[in-house]
């Protein structure tokens, strides 16, 4: 972890890749990790909608699981509390608007729909997967996130009548090209990547980390902070840190503050000089 503080704290650019173990201490399940919902189905879910047990993960996930079975889809995301209406940022988000705050990390790419990084203060976060805010499918005019969460599937718009729906990137839709093409300038401006809580295997964001590894930057570096391996362990500019996150960021925070308390304590003395 020293190399990767060294660089977070140098002055280069670090941009921030973000997956589901970001949120796993808000009680976000995540997906791929051993106590993931691939490796764990729930079975409060499979017991309403046993029809369904057979299904991959991806179907609830899919355009397909909302226009066929959007009572289901609604129940896998609320039981899961994939789109809780409850839930909060944890340390991992807060330290993470910090460090861009003080001018640390650049921006943060996110596969996540939780707006997590947002409720803690992050300004410039991509949502490349979307996020959960809701609108109307034929209207496009938004409903709160309590709206939806507290009338689900049975949503209709008073406008319309059509629909309404999480504004996330389903399985069979495309992600939005306008928000893409903000990664593509994060990561070909980056000096560091640290991608954190991802397995890395979703192809949007391998594109991104391809693009890293194969540019011209010659002192580019990639940190994975991840509890499973990705198929970027061995990438020669990167490594990976099977580590706790919580216990991560608060190792980062501890840094951040002695450098903020550093840059008071100079502030301080200077003005003194001038009095």
């Amino acid at each position: 972890m020293k190399k990767l503080i060294e660089d977070l704290f140098s002055g280069k650019n670090v941009v921030v890749i973000t997956g589901a173990g970001i949120s796993t201490a808000s009680g976000i399940p995540d997906f791929r990790s051993e106590d993931g919902l691939y490796n764990n189905p729930n079975e409060e879910f499979y017991k309403k909608y046993p029809y369904l047990r057979k299904m991959p993960i991806e179907f609830m996930l899919s355009r397909t699981c909302l226009l066929g079975y959007p009572e289901a889809f609604y129940d896998f995301y609320k039981i899961n509390k994939v789109l809780s209406s409850d839930i909060k940022p944890n340390i991992n988000h807060t330290v993470l608007a910090e460090l861009e705050k003080e001018g640390y990390i650049s921006g943060i790419i996110t596969q996540n729909i939780d707006n997590l990084h947002q409720e803690a203060g992050s300004e410039n976060v991509i949502t490349i997967h979307g996020s959960n805010r809701f609108y109307c499918q034929d209207c496009e005019t938004e409903y709160s996130k309590e709206h939806y969460m507290n009338e689900g599937f049975k949503c209709t718009c008073p406008d319309c009548k059509g629909n309404i729906r999480p504004a996330i990137v389903l399985y069979g839709e495309g992600y939005n090209k306008s928000d893409y093409f903000k990664c593509l300038e994060l990561i070909n401006s980056a000096d560091v990547v640290i991608a954190a809580g991802t397995s890395l295997t979703v192809s949007t964001v391998t594109r991104l980390i391809d693009l890293f590894i194969h540019g011209d930057n010659p002192d580019k570096h990639l940190y994975i902070l991840n509890n499973q391996p990705t198929q970027y362990d061995s990438y020669s500019y990167g490594e990976r840190y099977n580590v706790d996150l919580p216990t991560t960021f608060e190792e980062i925070k501890k840094v951040l503050d002695d450098k903020k308390n550093a840059k008071t304590n100079s502030e301080e003395k200077v003005i003194k000089k001038v009095k």
